[in-house]
Formats: structure tokens, C-alpha cells, sequence
């Protein structure tokens, strides 16, 4: 689904697709000024894709809301149908990981403005990053829920970033299931107190701030199993997270189970 120019799109619904061994399961796209408004995205079964559900705007003039990516099945990875597609092309043999990139994304950039979105009971599985939610470019990503869903075996499991001007205000993230699984590097990358890429996931629950805003996010009642940090907010530059809270979160075998980060 695709808005462009002066598209006006209102009350579409993506649901119960089978969708397997494609680089990008679904696609909803905003740019220049498309306004489009009650999405829902529901109930689709998405196996073997590089990137599983995209929602992205881009342009000052974009504005997309009540956006509801609700119960999808975003499973296994697709690294390995990718290397077999380049390497026909190219005529040889190709080793990408097996693993898919990001099971759910919502990006809004160069201005555009994400409102009201919710990313709820979705199982999600094989992934590098779970779900993320990202301003990026002075773009707004604004009052999101990420609820309840269960989300195993990948590297980053839930990321809200505001970058480069970006905004991810007033997010909540609460009732989730987010069980890590290590991609263990020959050489781990440090970040503050931690080591990252070890035989555990890198992180939990990630709220960013890289010279952008991520405000007032509240992060509940998560469980959160088997990463290196299993919750932390971390700031670069000039980038704010205040207004950040936590509680009723439960933890098993992190290395860290939450911390705060300034850069």
C-alpha cells in the first residue's frame, strides 16, 4: 500500500495474507503529502522475508494515524533466500546469515508525522530487531503502544530512537515477552558497562536518543529473559529521554538488567 503525492487514504485493512520468501512481507509507504488514516495490518502469517511489516512516511506534508499492527505471525528468517537470489544473479556462491532484519517497522522521516499507533499481540521470531518505532530527520513517531507481543531468538528486541532531529514521544511499551538469543561475535563491541554480540542478546528494551527526542516513554510489566542489558535508555549528543519510566518489569539472566546510558 503505497500513498502518494495528495493521496488521501482512509479505513484500509492488510489482513490475513500468507506472505514467504520475499525481501519485504508488507509495505505501507507515505511520501511527499499522502495523508492515510485507520490502517490496521492483522492477522498475516509472514515466514522467511528479509523484513517482515513496514510502515514508513517520508516528506513534510506526510501525515499517517491510527495505524494498528495487530496479531501478525512474523517467523524465521530470510537471509539465506536473499543469498540464493544474489547469487543466481551474480554467479556465486553467497553466505548472508539466515536471519530476518526487522520483524515490525514504523519510520517516519524528513518531517513526516506517525501518530497513534499500536503494535500489539504479534508473535515474532528469527529477527535482528523485534519491533522498532523511529523518528529519523526531523520526523515525528508520536503515541505509540507496543503491547503484548512475543518476540524470541533475535539480537535488539524492542527499540524506540529518536535520531537526527527525530521524535518518539510518548511511547509505551508494556505486557511484552522479549527472550534474547546470542549472535556471540568473535570480537564483542562494548557499550558503557556491557559487552554486546555475545552468546546473549544484545538488548532487551532499547529507548534511544541520538541528537533527537524520545520522551516520556513508559516501559511496564515486560519480561524480559536473556540479554546482555534487558532494559536501558540511553542519550547521545544532544539527545533527550527524559520523562523516562520503568516499573513492574521482571527479569531473568541478563548480564545487566536495566541501566542508563549517556554518551
Amino acid at each position: 500500500m503505497v500513498g502518494l503525492f495528495d493521496a488521501d487514504l482512509d479505513d484500509f485493512t492488510i489482513s490475513n495474507n500468507v506472505v514467504s520468501e520475499q525481501v519485504l512481507g508488507v509495505l505501507a509507504l507515505g511520501v511527499d503529502s499522502a495523508e492515510m488514516k485507520r490502517m490496521d495490518i492483522e492477522d498475516n502469517i509472514l515466514t522467511d522475508n528479509l523484513l517482515g511489516i513496514v510502515v514508513a512516511g517520508s516528506g513534510s506534508d506526510v501525515n499517517m494515524n491510527d495505524l494498528d499492527i495487530d496479531d501478525n505471525l512474523i517467523d524465521r528468517a530470510g537471509g539465506t533466500f536473499v543469498g540464493d537470489v544474489l547469487g543466481e544473479i551474480l554467479s556465486e556462491d553467497l553466505d548472508i546469515p539466515d536471519v530476518g532484519l526487522a520483524g515490525v517497522t514504523v519510520l517516519s522521516a524528513n518531517e513526516a508525522k506517525i501518530n497513534d499507533f499500536e503494535i500489539d499481540g504479534n508473535e515474532i521470531t528469527e529477527q535482528m530487531i523485534g519491533v522498532m518505532a523511529v523518528g529519523l530527520y526531523d520526523g515525528d513517531a508520536k503515541r505509540g503502544r507496543i503491547t503484548d507481543n512475543d518476540i524470541s531468538h533475535g539480537a535488539f528486541g524492542i527499540i524506540a530512537a529518536g535520531v537526527d532531529g527525530g521524535n518518539v514521544n510518548d511511547v509505551v511499551i508494556e505486557d511484552n515477552e522479549v527472550i534474547g538469543f546470542g549472535v556471540d561475535l568473535a570480537s564483542p563491541i562494548t557499550l558503557g558497562p556491557v559487552d554486546l554480540f555475545t552468546d546473549k542478546a544484545t538488548i532487551g528494551i532499547t529507548v534511544y536518543a541520538n541528537d533527537g527526542k524520545a520522551r516520556d516513554a513508559i516501559v511496564d510489566d515486560n519480561n524480559v529473559e536473556n540479554n546482555e542489558v534487558g532494559i536501558v535508555d540511553i542519550e547521545v549528543d544532544s539527545g533527550k529521554t527524559n520523562g523516562f519510566s520503568s516499573s513492574g518489569n521482571t527479569f531473568d539472566n541478563n548480564t545487566v538488567d536495566q541501566t542508563s546510558i549517556d554518551l
